[in-house]
C-alpha cells in the first residue's frame, strides 16, 4: 500500500465541507492507502473558538507536523488553508486540495489574515499537484493567482448516498425528535453565515413569499463563521417580523440532517460564490427539489436537475413561489436530482485521487 501523510490541521469541532471531504476520502481509501493522519486538537484557551484554532494551527501545528510526518511518503494537504505548512517542510511529493479562493476574490482578508492567506498561496505554489474540487475553482486559480493549468486536476467532491438518500415519513421522524413544523411548507437552507452566502437576500425573498402564501417556514441549518453577519441577519428578521417563521438550527447531527432535506419542500442555495456547493448535492441525493444560484461552481453541481437563478430578491421569490405552486415540477426535479447526485460518487472521487497519489 502507498504511504500518505494526510495533513488535516486542527481537528474540526463540527461537521462541515472540509471535514466531510477528509472523512469521505479516508473511509473510501483506507483499504488501499496507509494513511498517516496528522491532526491536532485546538488549544483549550479562553479566547474564543476561532482565535484558539488559528493560534493552534499557525504556531504549534508546524512543530507537531514535523514530529509526526513520515519520510518517503506522499503528502496530501486536504485544504488550501493548511497549505502554509509546505513553507516549513519539503516532502518528496506534495498535493494540496483547493476548495476555493473566495477570500482573495472578494478581498475578505486584511492585515494578519491577508498575510496568512498569502502564506498558504505560497505553500500551494510549492506543491507538485493541486486538486481543485470544481472547474470553477481551477479557473480561479489560473485567473487570479497565475497557477499553471497543467498543475491542477479537477476531482469533484462526493456525497455519501448511504446517509443522504430518500427517507419515507421524514416529517414524522423529525416529530419524534421534538422537531414539529406542523403543516407548514418548508424552505430549507444549509450553510454558514458568511457574506458570500447571501442569506439576507434569501430572507427578503422569503418575506415576499410569506405575504403570498402564509403556510411557509424558512429553516436555516448551520453555525455562523462571521458573528457580524449573524447579527445582521437576526436584525433583518426582527425588522421584517419573521422571528416565528425563520428558524435556526446549529450543530445538526449527520443522522438528523438527511431528515431535514427529506422533510423540506424546496432547498434554496443563494450563494454569490462557491468552490463546490456540497449542500446542493446532499439535497439532490435526498430527492429535495433545488433552487440554486447560477454563480461559480454551482451550475456544475446542479446541471439541469434544478432551477438556476440570479441570486437576487426577485428571482429567488419568483422561483420559490412558482415551484411551491407546481407539484409536478417538484416531482420532476426530485427525480432529476437523484440521477444528478449519482454522478458525484465516492468511488469515482477516490479512484481519481488514488491515481494522483500513485503518479
Amino acid at each position: 500500500m502507498i504511504d500518505v501523510n494526510f495533513i488535516t490541521g486542527i481537528k474540526a469541532d463540527r461537521s462541515y465541507g472540509f471535514s466531510v471531504y477528509e472523512n469521505n476520502l479516508y473511509k473510501g481509501l483506507k483499504d488501499k492507502v496507509n494513511f498517516n493522519v496528522i491532526s491536532m486538537k485546538s488549544l483549550p484557551l479562553p479566547i474564543g473558538r476561532t482565535l484558539n484554532r488559528n493560534l493552534s494551527l499557525y504556531s504549534l501545528y508546524p512543530i507537531y507536523l514535523k514530529l509526526k510526518i513520515k519520510n518517503n511518503a506522499v503528502t496530501h494537504v486536504t485544504t488550501q488553508k493548511n497549505a502554509f505548512v509546505l513553507n516549513f517542510i519539503n516532502p518528496e511529493k506534495s498535493i494540496v486540495t483547493c476548495h476555493d479562493i473566495i477570500p482573495h476574490i472578494f478581498n475578505e482578508f486584511k492585515g494578519t489574515r491577508k498575510f496568512l492567506f498569502d502564506l498558504s498561496v505560497k505553500g500551494m505554489k510549492k506543491a507538485d499537484k493541486i486538486i481543485a474540487v470544481s472547474k470553477s475553482t481551477k479557473r480561479d486559480l489560473v485567473a487570479y493567482l497565475n497557477f499553471p493549468e497543467e498543475k491542477i486536476d479537477v476531482i469533484y467532491e462526493s456525497v455519501n448516498v448511504d446517509k443522504f438518500k430518500p427517507i419515507e415519513n421524514a416529517r414524522e421522524k423529525l416529530k419524534e425528535k421534538n422537531l414539529d413544523f406542523g403543516n407548514s411548507r418548508i424552505i430549507l437552507y444549509v450553510g454558514l453565515d458568511k457574506p458570500t452566502k447571501n442569506i439576507p437576500t434569501l430572507i427578503k425573498a422569503f418575506y415576499k413569499l410569506k405575504k403570498a402564501m402564509n403556510d411557509v417556514k424558512l429553516i436555516k441549518i448551520g453555525s455562523y463563521e462571521w458573528k457580524s453577519e449573524r447579527i445582521k441577519i437576526l436584525n433583518l428578521i426582527k425588522h421584517l417580523n419573521l422571528e416565528k417563521d425563520v428558524l435556526f438550527f446549529e450543530n445538526v447531527s449527520e443522522e438528523i440532517l438527511p431528515l431535514f432535506y427529506n422533510a423540506s419542500d424546496v432547498f434554496v442555495f443563494p450563494s454569490l460564490y462557491e468552490g463546490f456547493g456540497l449542500p446542493v448535492l446532499e439535497a439532490m441525493a435526498c430527492g429535495c427539489p433545488v433552487i440554486a444560484s447560477n454563480k461559480a461552481s454551482i451550475p456544475e453541481v446542479v446541471g439541469d436537475a434544478g432551477i438556476l437563478v440570479e441570486p437576487d430578491e426577485d428571482d429567488l421569490f419568483n422561483s420559490m413561489f412558482n415551484l411551491l405552486k407546481d407539484e409536478n415540477l417538484r416531482k420532476e426535479l426530485s427525480k432529476k436530482g437523484l440521477e444528478q447526485a449519482k454522478k458525484f460518487s465516492l468511488k469515482k472521487e477516490c479512484e481519481e485521487t488514488l491515481k494522483i497519489y500513485e503518479e
